[in-house]
């Protein structure tokens, strides 16, 4: 079992009372306390108020997304002149139809070890987690075939390792960012629940809850009794669960776009919605956009495009192995459901959270073309997920939504500078941790910048890894 609290969390009513009780008094210490830099509480480590070293130098960010912003925002603290370009700058994009969770422990990457034994059960199920399309096995063939590489033990560890250090201040650097935007009031910090349908299905995912343990994250296992202590909603079909007490959510994606959006323009950055269709580099150091209004001269550049950013790079010889991976969501608006953290149904691979707009249900991979028809069935199977959790679901969704992950295939983001121009740097790619990791990656990024060259930690992340 290595090192997990593997009693049974349940097994007697003084049992239960003592165990909610304790709970209780760590949700409300973890809501009242500051955290240290890797999420935990402890004593707040300020970054934001860094000295400035970048006055006099012009950056322009393409991206408007999550990711986009907070680097724009590190970046204008620094002292920068910033532009960020986006296509429209909405709040119904991946930044904001997301499932809200902010997990440093999210240390195990998408592909785990015994995927290959699973993808074809997975396959044939219509409304499983995760469906590949004709169009998107002939797109993405080569990304696939390297996904499944990434399965092995060995890959599994060394990615794991390499995340880690990203995700050691992810929970805390959003706690700066927020509070100096006024906005703590978007995060809460009660936890996260998996649940299974058994001890079974709970023992086939014990690789990545023992890896999980292994880089600190603290994990307590639920019986069925135990899942009724922390929410006792769900339904009797989930009898296993494994609960991380120190995971938080964003219970309003989109209002933190636009609040990060409006902060931003009161601080002087410039916000333009427009289309970069093409980068063209002039030697070793100027940036030239080529945007469907016009052609912008840039001194420096960072590509923050999630899934679109491999085209860009391919017009300047950058090729990568980056993937759209689409994903889907429901909300409810009076579901009946009562619930105060994010509880995933493991075996589906859904996030269900408590949005300030109702509950929402968010998960399914779909591998298809950026450029295919949306196939809002994925969306519809989501339903019948959260009834099968919730029997006393209340309603239909009143709202479904769909929104392309940009993933590479080591579940690693690319950070860094570019070989051919030092002034065009590169943050995208965080795939499914894209919420989770904005605020650490914008820092990183801006810190390297300031310097003229990539911190030890961005330097992980370099896209030679590739080769």
């Amino acid at each position: 079992m290595s090192g997990l609290n593997t009693r049974p969390i349940g097994r007697s009513r003084c049992l239960a009372r003592s165990f909610d009780a304790g709970r209780a008094e760590r949700v409300r210490e973890q809501r009242d306390r500051p955290v240290d830099r890797r999420g935990r509480t402890g004593r707040r480590v300020d970054r934001i108020g860094q000295e400035r070293k970048m006055e006099n130098r012009s950056v322009t960010v393409i991206g408007g997304g999550i990711v986009g912003l907070c680097t724009a925002f590190h970046l204008q603290k620094r002292g920068a002149r910033v532009t960020v370009i986006d296509r429209s700058f909405s709040t119904d994009g991946a930044s904001s139809g997301n499932a809200g969770s902010v997990s440093p422990g999210s240390v195990v990457p998408v592909a785990y070890k015994g995927m290959i034994r699973d993808i074809p059960r997975m396959l044939l199920d219509p409304s499983g987690p995760l469906r590949v399309t004709v169009e998107g096995l002939r797109h993405h063939s080569l990304w696939l075939a390297r996904f499944l590489m990434e399965s092995s033990e060995r890959r599994i560890r060394a990615s794991a390792e390499t995340l880690s250090k990203l995700l050691d201040a992810s929970l805390s650097a959003h706690v700066d960012l927020l509070e100096a935007i006024g906005s703590l009031d978007l995060l809460q910090r009660t936890g996260q629940l998996h649940v299974y349908p058994d001890i079974r299905a709970r023992e086939r995912d014990r690789f990545g809850w023992n890896l999980r343990r292994e880089y600190g994250v603290q994990v307590e296992e639920l019986d069925r009794e135990g899942i009724l202590e922390i929410e006792p909603s769900i339904g009797p079909r989930y009898t296993a669960g494994m609960f991380l007490p120190e995971q938080g959510m964003i219970v309003d994606p989109g209002a933190y776009v636009g609040r990060l959006c409006s902060v931003l323009r009161q601080g002087g950055v410039r916000l333009v919605t427009d289309e970069v269709r093409t980068i063209e580099l002039d030697g070793d150091r100027a940036v030239r956009l080529v945007c469907s209004q016009q052609t912008r001269e840039c001194e420096e550049v960072v590509l923050c495009g999630g899934a679109w950013s491999r085209d860009l790079l391919r017009k300047i010889g950058v090729k990568l192995p980056l993937a759209n991976q689409r994903g889907f969501h429901v909300e409810f608006e009076e579901s009946g459901i009562g619930i105060r953290r994010i509880v995933v149904l493991a075996d589906r691979k859904v996030f269900v959270t408590p949005m300030r707009q109702g509950v929402r249900a968010a998960g399914t991979v779909e591998i298809t073309p950026l450029s295919s028809a949306v196939d809002m069935r994925r969306a519809d199977a989501l339903v019948g997920h959260v009834r099968q959790a919730w029997p006393a679901l209340k309603e239909e969704p009143h709202s479904r939504w769909s929104g392309e992950r940009p993933c590479l295939p080591d579940s690693l983001p690319v950070m860094g500078q570019t070989r051919s121009n030092p002034n065009l740097w590169l943050n995208f790619g965080h795939g499914h941790l894209g919420l989770t990791l904005s605020a650490v990656a914008g820092e990183e990024i801006a810190k390297s910048m300031a310097a003229r060259r990539p911190t030890e930690l961005t330097r992980r992340f370099d896209y030679s890894r590739f080769g």
